[in-house]
């Protein structure tokens, strides 16, 4: 018998950078300048700008006051290389990369400090200029040797570049010098789950919220694996954990649902993902899950008319395709099931789930040597996915 895939679980969009606690902590309200503030002090250093931070620090700002404060700080003190660090902050956290670059390479070229360098590692990464990154974070290296931070950078660099042995090589040694360090377990973690090894990314998961019981980040991941594993119980607790401390994490909520879709909670995993809704109200990805939550519960309409909204409004079409493809192959309309998830796969050819799907559709149809190749690059892609392993030997045995 075919195994059909649900969507839900395939929903939560995972970590694959490193977080970086200056990054909420300067953007947020500037609170960092309290800190320059004291460097300045002690330098001797315009009294002006000491005034200035000083009153900055005890304030909320929103991001073209921060701008427009920094820029009146550069004309009092246009040497002061603080100033273009936080405006690369600033940058980074609006998520406007390039400037951020620039800002850093700014305040390098002033005073080449390590924690200038980290700032312009993180966003060479954001725009995916791996050496870039990698040399930047060496050179907090060569300042600062054992720096967990630009360890985790440097990790994060080779996670993206998918050199998962030499990300694991690194935090592993920065583990030896900073062994308390959750941060570190966290990065480790996700590295080894990517790298196919769940029972150690546990571990690591667990040693992360151990050391740090509030880290809602690593709580999540270790939801993610416990519930690829079937352990649907204890991915239960994870979960609730993360929950308990970032309540305002779509991810969290995202992962909830999955998790009592898996139980067969359906109920819950709906109102997991109206949590997740109103945390981002033009979600295209909460829709999508609850349109797969819907179709459970007997609700085709319901769920074929959210969907059909989602590719309406042209965001994440490849999901919502996929989706709806599912939904006819439960209900055996292949023709249609076909035509959506064939508009799938031109969006998105490294789906293994359409991929499977559409297998299935065609072996409904006696084209069984697509359906086969179709179902081997779907393995390709999720080669531990049992599913899919299942339909492909069913086929070519």
């Amino acid at each position: 018998m075919p195994r059909i895939i649900t969507l839900l679980h395939a929903g939560e969009k995972r970590q694959v950078g490193i977080r970086y606690a200056w990054r909420i902590l300067v953007v947020v309200q500037m609170m960092h300048m309290a800190v320059v503030q004291e460097d300045l002090y002690a330098q001797q250093r315009c009294p002006e700008a000491v005034v200035k931070l000083g009153e900055l620090s005890k304030k909320p700002l929103d991001g073209d006051g921060i701008l427009g404060v920094l820029d009146e700080l550069a004309e009092w003190c246009p040497s002061l290389s603080d100033i273009e660090y936080f405006r690369g902050l600033h940058y980074l956290a609006i998520k406007d990369s390039e400037k951020s670059v620039a800002a850093f390479r700014s305040a390098i070229k002033a005073e080449p400090r390590s924690m200038y360098y980290l700032g312009l590692g993180q966003a060479l990464l954001e725009i995916q200029a791996f050496e870039e990154s990698e040399q930047a974070y060496k050179a907090v290296l060569s300042q600062e040797p054992n720096s967990a931070e630009a360890y985790r950078g440097l990790s994060s660099v080779f996670f993206a570049k998918g050199e998962l042995g030499k990300a694991e090589e690194v935090l592993r040694n920065a583990l030896q010098a900073n062994p308390e360090d959750p941060e570190l377990f966290y990065a480790l973690g996700l590295v080894l789950a990517k790298n196919g090894r769940p029972g150690e990314a546990m571990v690591s998961f667990r040693t992360a919220t151990t050391k740090a019981p509030n880290h809602a980040p690593a709580h999540l991941a270790l939801s993610g694996v416990l519930l690829r594993q079937g352990k649907n119980a204890e991915a239960r607790k994870a979960v609730d954990k993360a929950a308990l401390h970032e309540p305002k994490n779509i991810h969290v909520w995202l992962m909830a649902a999955a998790v009592s879709e898996r139980l067969g909670n359906y109920d819950e995993a709906l109102k997991a993902l109206e949590k997740a809704r109103k945390i981002s109200p033009e979600s295209a990805i909460v829709e999508i899950n609850s349109a797969v939550v819907l179709c459970k519960l007997g609700k085709d309409e319901q769920a074929l008319s959210k969907l059909k909204k989602v590719v309406e409004s042209g965001n994440s079409l490849a999901e919502a395709y996929s989706a709806m493809g599912w939904m006819y192959l439960r209900a055996e309309k292949f023709v249609e099931a076909e035509d959506v998830l064939r508009k799938s796969i031109a969006i998105n050819d490294a789906d293994p789930f359409a991929l499977n799907n559409l297998g299935i559709v065609l072996e409904s149809s006696g084209r069984e040597a697509e359906a086969v190749s179709l179902l081997k690059k779907a393995r390709d892609l999720a080669p531990r996915v049992d599913v899919i392993e299942e339909n492909v030997m069913r086929l070519t045995e």
